[in-house]
């Protein structure tokens, strides 16, 4: 379970990365980021039309809820220090780090 954990991180940071890109990628101040980066994805072609960002996002999300169907979770309850004095619940399973919320 441990590499589907990994796996895990790399999709959800690729999610976040092609959200920020289909919001700013017409900024021009972003233009060089946006090309260093498609160049270190070795992909730039898709990354350089929205419909192709969209449709990227939508299988890496797909793969990641195929993922987490694959795990037999075992949930636990725990609390995370927001501040020194605020705590929050969270419940997340010990096996691929699925959250609840």
């Amino acid at each position: 379970m441990v590499n589907t954990v990994k796996i895990k991180k790399i999709i959800h940071q690729e999610i976040s990365n092609l959200y920020f890109f289909l919001n700013k990628k017409d900024e021009i101040h972003l233009e060089k980021v946006f090309l260093m980066i498609c160049s270190y994805l070795h992909n730039s072609d898709l990354y350089l039309n929205k419909k192709r960002i969209i449709d990227k996002i939508n299988k890496l999300e797909y793969l990641n809820k195929y993922l987490n169907n694959l795990c037999c979770h075992d949930f636990v309850e725990d609390y995370i220090d927001l501040d020194p004095e605020f705590s929050q619940k969270i419940i997340y399973c010990q096996k691929c780090e699925y959250t609840l919320f």
